[in-house]
Order: C-alpha cells, then sequence, then structure tokens
C-alpha cells in the first residue's frame, strides 16, 4: 500500500512539474512586465505580435485591404454562380 502511495505522489509532482512549465513558457511569450494600463490586456498583446513583423502599419494595413478586398469578390462571384448569372 504504501509504494502505491509513494508511486501516485510521485505522478502528482510530475505533472505539476509539466504544468510550471508549461506557465512558464507562456510567461516568455507573453512579456507583460512593460504593458500600458491605460490600454486593455488584449489589445497590449496585439500589439506586441505586431512588433514581431518587420512590416510598416500602413504596409500592414495595405494587406488586411487587399485581404478583404479579396474575401468580397469572391462572395460576389458565390453570388453571381448561385443565381445563375455566370
Amino acid at each position: 500500500m504504501e509504494n502505491r502511495q509513494n508511486t501516485e505522489e510521485i505522478i502528482e509532482e510530475v505533472i505539476l512539474e509539466d504544468e510550471e512549465d508549461i506557465l512558464e513558457d507562456y510567461i516568455d511569450i507573453y512579456d507583460i512586465s512593460d504593458l500600458d494600463t491605460s490600454k486593455p490586456m488584449w489589445q497590449q498583446m496585439k500589439e506586441q505580435q505586431y512588433d514581431k513583423l518587420n512590416i510598416t502599419v500602413k504596409q500592414l494595413d495595405i494587406i488586411i485591404g487587399v485581404c478583404v478586398a479579396g474575401l468580397i469578390i469572391v462572395g460576389i462571384l458565390i453570388g453571381l454562380e448561385a443565381t445563375g448569372i455566370i
């Protein structure tokens, strides 16, 4: 019985160590030490991700605009195809 209890304790310790490692990895990914308290957390984390890209905000806006325009065109084409016009 004592051996089984020791095994369960060891398993619990391993699980806790794994969880701590995972949490440390998340802390390394999202460095929140220099966050501004006037902005929401989600916005600050999003801006940190943008900082990792080597493009300007204007270039990012153009990329997003082209993607949105492409989605609109695809939607229009699907609609025309569904109505039998093309």
